[in-house]
């Protein structure tokens, strides 16, 4: 399962928040950015530091390929 941070990173610009301050006030370290930036999983615990500071939920910032798979479904409505 591939990992996705790209609406982290929309969230982020649309907010203007640099990706060092989003490190200093919500308490993760850089490496934990390298590993966003490489689309690498998290603990979920920085995960939760990160939605805490945004003031947002898990998938507000993430998506897996499986996400984006079932997004592409065509809906079906069962009467």
């Amino acid at each position: 399962m591939k990992i996705s941070y790209d609406k982290l990173f929309k969230i982020l610009k649309e907010r203007k928040i640099t990706k060092a301050r989003l490190c200093r006030e919500a308490g993760i370290y850089k490496s934990e950015m390298r590993a966003i930036e490489c689309c690498q999983p998290l603990e979920l615990s920085s995960l939760m530091q990160i939605c805490d500071y945004l003031d947002c939920d898990v998938f507000d910032i993430l998506e897996t390929d499986d996400q984006k798979k079932s997004e592409d479904l065509p809906c079906v409505y069962l009467t």
